[in-house]
């Protein structure tokens, strides 16, 4: 069962919503909700809506999602195993669903050119912005463009910031090197892995 770009995104948007949350699933490991101690719920489909994924797409995102311990299950109850993630979107990520650039064009801001990553940009890197193409939008930057991880980032990050800043550290991650892709993971690692511990 090889791992998908959705799968990410499903792991990623798990690990926004408030901490201390679990996945309550029945006998087959079906997920029925993800709660919190708040006693706020999602239903797991609203969850896939909300990554433009159909029930089934989110579905199979969470299985393989669990297959590569991304998410671990104990009785009823599952988390997301965020040191595991995060080992993988730094080491392993970039090699498989590696980035492609694309010509200049519109699109949101990522990489080094979005929050929360702008302000860490050096003097002297690259002064072409990186952007997801969204050419039907006005206002958007001009910039070399990057395919994002799956089709539904850009709309993703339009309506959710928390969203939108992990997918620009993850695309830090994907496409820079040396002392901005030590950054870019420095940032990622501590919104995965608060300091208080998970």
């Amino acid at each position: 069962m090889a791992l998908k770009p959705q799968d990410v995104l499903l792991t990623l948007k798990l690990t926004t919503l408030p901490s201390r949350q679990i996945l309550k699933t029945d006998s087959d490991l079906s997920p029925l909700i993800f709660k919190s101690n708040d006693e706020a719920s999602w239903s797991f489909s609203e969850i896939g809506i909300s990554l433009g994924l159909s029930k089934g797409e989110a579905h199979g995102s969470f299985r393989r999602a669990l297959a590569a311990n991304f998410i671990q299950i104990e009785g009823t109850d599952a988390s997301v195993n965020r040191k595991r993630f995060l080992e993988f979107l730094v080491y392993g990520l970039a090699s498989s669903f590696y980035p492609i650039r694309g010509p200049v064009g519109r699109g949101l801001p990522t990489g080094f050119w979005a929050s929360p990553l702008d302000k860490k940009r050096r003097p002297g890197s690259s002064s072409i912005p990186l952007v997801w193409a969204v050419p039907e939008k006005s206002g958007l930057l001009t910039g070399e463009t990057l395919i994002p991880l799956y089709p539904t980032v850009p709309a993703i990050a339009e309506r959710n910031g928390k969203m939108y800043e992990l997918l620009v550290l993850v695309d830090a991650v994907r496409v820079s090197s040396g002392r901005d892709r030590e950054v870019a993971v420095g940032m990622l690692g501590s919104r995965l892995i608060p300091a208080e511990g998970v």
